[in-house]
């Protein structure tokens, strides 16, 4: 006996159904839902009392297709009328994940649509399978009982089942496990199982000892001194002196320059005061030497007879040759000179000491030698 006799309706629930879904309710973590399965009787003294022996299990829909939806019933049915052609159904039952017993108002839409009769009861049982009771219609609003019976149940100290009774006793809720629907169900509920179990693995000492070797292999790159770094220069030196000796050639072309443009512009001005001596000079005819005879040009001189230099006298000019050295030109150019005659020749030329330096391509001005000596 579960609580007290209710003189409103008396109810009897196999004992092998009551434990099969106690069980359920324990063992599964979402909610469940089913019909049961009996039949309306009466006692010796007409008294009527409900009879529940059996169950079967409907899987419960999603928010989209909706949760308790009619073919959900309508497969459940089918499989009732199927199990138990002398039996019929006698109300559902519903599982509580949070615990608590109070029916909720979606179950009294539920009830109210698809279970109209007034034998018609609900059992509701908390997701623990620690309480559970039956609800029943008063005046139209589903009210719980006070208690109900069981019965089925083996004497103390009796046998144990026997194999028959015991498979009796698990058939209870597993009427639509047959069912493809069913099977898939459980097969998504051992899925969902081992994937928990697969997302939150037990700490085994194996896994123990790997992240203790992780942790020391981070601290020992943390905290292993850098080695030493060695960097190869010498191409970049090297390359550093072949740039640093094009400078320097490049910078004695530019000095070679800078001479032969003053060269340049000293002839330029020495062209325009032979040029301005006399309004009415010619212009003089200067031939450059051939580079390749070395023939000095014939002496050129204004028609009063003033040499290029302002002074008397001519100025020949000399366009050197590859080979050519500049004391060989002057013991060329003055024959029996005196001492001094060299540097009185660089000097006129404005050739730099302490070398003289003549290049390929230079133009050398020849004045007579008195003018040297001025």
């Amino acid at each position: 006996m579960i609580g007290q006799d209710d003189s409103r309706l008396v109810v009897y629930l196999r004992y092998q159904l009551f434990k099969a879904l106690e069980d359920f309710a324990k063992r599964e973590s979402k909610e469940q839902v089913g019909l049961l399965v009996g039949r309306v009787s009466e006692t010796d003294e007409g008294a009527p009392f409900l009879l529940i022996e059996d169950a079967i299990e409907a899987p419960v829909g999603d928010e989209a297709t909706g949760r308790f939806e009619e073919n959900l019933w309508k497969r459940a049915r089918r499989i009732a009328a199927a199990r138990h052609p002398n039996r019929s159904v006698v109300g559902w039952f519903h599982t509580h994940t949070d615990g608590e017993l109070a029916i909720t108002d979606e179950e009294r839409m539920v009830h109210k649509r698809f279970f109209p009769e007034d034998e018609h009861l609900l059992y509701v049982l908390s997701g623990a399978g620690q309480d559970r009771n039956f609800y029943f219609k008063v005046d139209g609003e589903l009210v719980g009982v006070s208690g109900f019976r069981i019965y089925g149940k083996k004497p103390a100290g009796s046998a144990e089942m026997t194999a028959p009774e015991l498979a009796d006793a698990r058939a209870g809720v597993n009427s639509v496990a047959a069912t493809p629907e069913q099977t898939t169900r459980q097969i998504e509920r051992n899925l969902d199982k081992i994937q928990k179990k697969l997302q939150n693995p037990p700490m085994t000492m194996k896994d123990m000892a790997i992240l203790a070797l992780l942790v020391v292999n981070a601290l020992l790159i943390l905290f292993r001194p850098n080695p030493p770094v060695t960097v190869d220069t010498s191409t970049l030196e090297r390359e550093h002196s072949d740039l640093s000796a094009q400078i320097s050639s490049m910078r004695g072309r530019i000095e070679r320059l800078e001479r032969h443009l003053s060269d340049l512009s000293l002839l330029d001005e020495q062209l325009k005061l032979a040029a301005g001596v006399d309004d009415g000079t010619v212009e003089p005819d200067l031939t450059v030497d051939n580079a390749e005879t070395g023939a000095v040009s014939p002496p050129v001189a204004s028609q009063d007879g003033e040499a290029l230099s302002g002074g008397k006298g001519v100025i020949k000019l000399y366009k050197v040759s590859q080979g050519d050295i500049l004391g060989v030109l002057v013991n060329k150019f003055y024959p029996d000179a005196p001492t001094g005659t060299l540097s009185a020749f660089a000097d006129f030329n404005r050739l730099k000491a302490p070398d003289f330096a003549i290049f390929p391509g230079d133009t050398l001005k020849v004045p007579e030698l008195e003018a040297l000596r001025k």
